[in-house]
């Protein structure tokens, strides 16, 4: 047993032990965490609503923490932000983690499934899309951008094989100041492909955002989880920050996981030390960090690193 003493002058204390890197909160503008619902935890609190799908288990097997979808009718439903569109933002990263259960969707639409986008008729903006193993691009995941008006769309895509059941993290990055689109597989740079290749110049549509389908015409089945959007480009060191969140890394699943305790704090201030007792196993091979943040967010001190 160890113990430290710190001087705070919190009402709140958060104490962690990570071994991954911090996860990026500049610039949070969608947050969906999926703890039994679709709350929106950034500061915009743009709550969705359910369609149908189900809570289920998150890649780390914690109960109600993902949404599960048919591949029939089941999505769910964000209203439509400002800062969820590329012309309104000129940049957007969008980072979620989803797992297949199926290789061939039964309600696609020319052989793929939009199955996370904002767009409609007319109001088109951005998507994720899957194609089905029988097409001529067989499981390829891509990404999106389009003219409200439609037409073909500006993208990079990753065409690997997929397995049914595997948790897979993709990120797309949109940055139109600089005419970049980039797709990242599981914290790894996959492609990168130009707005003006296809004349794209994202609008600032009214289509909400929708996730296990784009526009109701076709259906993802499978489970999806954690997304975050930002109004910014995020970094390969954030990107593989995100991937690695609580010690994951495939194909070994958990490796270690985030320990979070909140403590309150009375009477504030300390008069004026208090002591945080921790135990760190002696045979642990991962670099630990140990961090207290106040209220804010803002971290106030590292106790190990």
């Amino acid at each position: 047993m160890q113990s430290l003493c710190g001087i705070m002058f919190l009402f709140l204390v958060l104490f962690t032990a990570t071994v991954n890197g911090q996860i990026p909160v500049d610039s949070l503008v969608g947050y969906y965490p999926f703890n039994n619902n679709v709350n929106d935890e950034s500061i915009y609190l743009n709550h969705g609503v359910v369609y149908g799908a189900t809570p289920t288990e998150d890649r780390f097997g914690q109960t109600d923490s993902a949404y599960l979808f048919n591949g029939i009718d089941q999505y769910l439903k964000i209203p439509d932000a400002d800062q969820l569109s590329i012309g309104s933002t000129d940049k957007l990263s969008i980072s979620v983690w989803m797992r297949i259960d199926t290789l061939d969707f039964p309600a696609s639409q020319n052989n793929y499934v939009h199955w996370m986008g904002k767009g409609v008729n007319g109001q088109h903006e951005w998507t994720f899309r899957i194609y089905n193993l029988n097409s001529t691009r067989p499981n390829r995941t891509s990404c999106y951008a389009y003219n409200t008006s439609g037409g073909l769309g500006a993208g990079s895509y990753v065409q690997e094989g997929i397995t049914i059941g595997e948790w897979i993290h993709y990120v797309a990055v949109y940055n139109y100041t600089s005419d970049s689109i980039f797709l990242y597989k599981n914290g790894v740079l996959g492609d990168a492909d130009n707005f003006s290749d296809y004349s794209i110049i994202p609008g600032n549509g009214t289509a909400p955002l929708r996730i296990g389908t784009r526009d109701l015409n076709s259906y993802y089945k499978g489970v999806i989880d954690d997304i975050r959007i930002y109004s910014r480009v995020l970094n390969d060191t954030e990107i593989n920050s995100l991937y690695h969140e609580n010690g994951w890394d495939e194909p070994l699943g958990i490796v270690s996981q985030e320990k979070s305790t909140t403590l309150k704090v009375f009477p504030n201030p300390f008069n004026p030390v208090t002591t945080i007792r921790f135990d760190i196993p002696a045979e642990t091979q991962h670099p630990i960090s140990l961090q207290v943040y106040d209220i804010s967010g803002r971290m106030v001190e590292t106790l190990v690193n």
